[in-house]
């Protein structure tokens, strides 16, 4: 079953990113809510993935799961850790975010207290990308193009989710399957059709305005 702990899966892809990375995982791992494990799927090469094996080893955290795959591509990296977690929650967050709060974690599994909630995502402050409606909103329109506003202040639903910071309930998951592997250097869209498919299934999404992080969108990785 999907019940025993932890809790919670948080799920990093990283890719050739660095320092950025390394602090987006202690912080992770300095969070209040505890029950978690902290799964990185590195897609680097050598000299990064160096660095992040001996980030891990000096960390010694009995949370962290390692794991190296050579395949590039966020979906995919995606799906290998979906393919060996075993948990009631799952986080996804991107390997350039700073956590502006100590209970991130905790308000994501606060909001699947509701049993009719199948994802969850976050206030997300862009560092370069500016929200281009004037509503919550991580979707797309049904001409195509890309929806997203993630700076609201009020918890709501809404009818997408973006990957920099969301969750889902693993039996939502369980439910719909993996991400499309064929999104590559699309941003915004395999999440938008993750989380459609979540919310066609009958679940609800949620915004959660109280697990807040800066997203640096990075030029590197």
């Amino acid at each position: 079953s999907c019940t025993r702990v932890p809790e919670l899966s948080v799920v990093i892809p990283t890719l050739n990113r660095g320092k950025l990375f390394h602090d987006t995982v202690r912080q992770v791992l300095q969070q209040a809510h505890d029950d978690f494990d902290l799964w990185v799927v590195d897609q680097s090469d050598a000299p990064a993935r160096a660095a992040n094996e001996a980030l891990n080893a000096a960390l010694g955290d009995r949370r962290m799961r390692y794991l190296h795959i050579e395949r590039k591509g966020l979906p995919n990296a995606r799906n290998e850790a979906l393919a060996r977690l075993d948990c009631r929650l799952v986080l996804f967050l991107d390997d350039d975010v700073i956590l502006l709060q100590p209970d991130l974690l905790a308000a994501h599994v606060r909001a699947f207290d509701d049993p009719a909630v199948g994802g969850a995502t976050g206030r997300i402050v862009e560092r370069s990308v500016r929200p281009n409606v004037d509503y919550v909103a991580a979707h797309l329109s049904p001409g195509g193009r890309t929806l997203t506003n993630q700076w609201g202040t009020a918890s709501q639903d809404l009818r997408g989710l973006k990957g920099a910071n969301m969750s889902y309930r693993f039996t939502a998951v369980q439910a719909v399957g993996g991400f499309d592997r064929n999104y590559v250097g699309t941003a915004l869209l395999e999440d938008s059709d993750y989380s459609h498919r979540v919310h066609a299934a009958g679940w609800r999404l949620r915004y959660e305005a109280t697990a807040e992080l800066v997203h640096l969108s990075a030029l590197t990785g």
